[in-house]
């Protein structure tokens, strides 16, 4: 069935230029946008509708492959030959040729990979009629994208090694007016014991078992690696067919990056278990460092008793706090499956966000989380919010379900430790929210102060018409520019 509907949607496409080009023959204000732009408004509509089948992949490598030869024609068509003209025609051909040749050869390769959703479906079908040319307001977009990241890049490289130690934090803290610190919003201090399911190796075995059986579909022809990752992967890149961004070895944790390293060009991975759950990887290619490939994940899924037994202890455990038969501290220890907080008396920090993003500082450890702090990563999810948002200083809640930040399913209580009303920021309370502030702002000021040595070295033209503006820096405009 996914054939038949690539073909026929293929069909569509083929067609769409020869009837954009016979419209454009006979109504006027189509003639002047011209067949390109015309073809090209079709395809941002029709991506920006949220139309896009599942089998769009299939369908753009046929077309792909029946770009040039269909483009000749369509080209040939669209000229009103004479024979009074033929030696202008023919120069017109070859021209044209040429440009399909380099647009194709040379504008696929380099940006078939930055263009939106809306913009592939019109590039298909403006496609057919120029051979893959590559609207000039998609290139405009493109190049201001990687303007943008390479201006990011370098104020990154400027300000990246910018630090405050205490005493410019205590500093700022003096040297502002109280009524100019910011107001800190209600925040909690709470505890957890966490537990996972029974029966983990159970619902590993069952989750790879799947994976495999998907992997021989792949292998065997009989379903696009692309289509089951949209339909099963469970991570963000499910929409994009399991497509990941060329990243180096380095940018993956080390099974992942095992499995990537070992493989070819088109070829399928066998499954490789992460903290992020089960992988089959697929390599899409290899340009120097950097491994472009896909995946589909998928996190082990568990039986009603599987989920029901940790619930259910953790509730006991629960009851035998409230009744002092038992503190919480004991119960984390000797019950919580969080390394992070079990020898703390399950108190929830941030600790493992800051080891999972390899940023982990001491001083930067948290116990005390505002609302939009929530949800955000680390044992922190939102569902612990609705668990303490109704609670009192002390309250045990009852057991719940919930996911760890990798994902993966998890039941667990929480206990209310503190809340702390909203207040103006003080440096024994909130040193870490103050120290980020008073980071900000020097990184701008040595930001500047490198921005002020760059302009005064370099010319830079500002039309007349906007010489009169107020500039933060007045060195943009110089005395003598005419």
């Amino acid at each position: 069935m996914e054939i038949v509907n690539s073909v026929l949607l293929t069909l569509i496409f083929c067609l769409a230029p020869a009837l954009v080009l016979w419209l454009c023959q006979r109504i006027p204000l189509l003639n002047k946008l011209g067949p390109i732009m015309v073809l090209y408004a079709m395809g941002i509509l029709i991506g920006n509708i949220g139309w896009k089948p599942e089998y769009m992949p299939l369908v753009q490598e046929i077309t792909t492959s029946a770009t040039i030869p269909l483009a000749i024609p369509m080209m040939l068509f669209a000229c009103r030959f004479t024979f009074n003209e033929a030696s202008l025609q023919l120069r017109v051909c070859i021209s044209g040729f040429l440009s399909v040749f380099v647009a194709v050869v040379v504008g696929y390769l380099l940006f078939c990979k930055h263009i939106s959703e809306g913009a592939e479906i019109g590039g298909i079908m403006s496609g057919m009629y120029t051979g893959g040319m590559l609207n000039a307001a998609a290139l405009q977009a493109i190049f201001k994208v990687e303007e943008q990241a390479y201006a990011g890049a370098m104020q990154q490289q400027v300000i990246g090694k910018v630090k405050v130690v205490p005493g410019e934090v205590e500093y700022f803290y003096n040297n502002t007016e109280k009524s100019e610190l910011p107001i800190i919003a209600e925040q909690y201090v709470y505890a957890h014991i966490t537990k996972y399911p029974e029966g983990m190796e159970q619902a590993k075995r069952r989750t790879r078992e799947r994976l495999l059986d998907m992997r021989e579909r792949i292998v065997t022809g009989k379903a696009q690696f692309s289509t089951l990752a949209r339909m099963y992967s469970v991570d963000g890149a499910a929409i994009r067919g399991g497509e990941l961004e060329p990243t180096t070895l380095q940018g993956w944790v080390k099974p992942f990056a095992d499995a990537v390293e070992e493989l070819k060009p088109g070829q399928v991975s066998e499954v490789v278990e992460t903290q992020f759950g089960l992988h089959i990887v697929q390599m899409i290619d290899k340009r120097g460092s950097l491994y472009h490939c896909r995946h589909i994940v998928l996190r082990p899924t568990f039986t009603t008793d599987e989920i029901i037994a940790p619930m259910l202890k953790l509730d006991s455990i629960a009851n035998l706090i409230r009744k002092d038969s038992l503190t919480f501290e004991a119960a984390a220890l000797a019950h919580s499956d969080d390394k992070y907080s079990k020898q703390n008396g399950g108190i929830v920090t941030n600790h493992d966000m800051l080891e999972h993003y390899s940023a982990f500082d001491a001083k930067l450890t948290a116990t005390k989380f505002l609302k939009e702090d929530f949800g955000v990563g680390g044992g922190r999810s939102i569902d612990d919010y609705n668990a303490i948002r109704y609670m009192k200083k002390g309250d045990i809640s009852s057991a719940f379900r919930t996911s760890d930040m990798n994902g993966n399913e998890m039941c667990k209580i929480v206990k209310l430790l503190d809340i702390i009303p909203a207040h103006n920021a003080t440096l024994d309370e909130d040193y870490l929210r103050l120290e980020q502030i008073a980071l900000e702002q020097k990184q701008e000021k040595v930001f500047q102060q490198w921005l002020d040595t760059k302009i005064e070295a370099m010319y830079i033209y500002i039309a007349p018409e906007y010489r009169q503006g107020e500039f933060v820096n007045k060195s943009w405009v110089k005395k003598n520019q005419k």
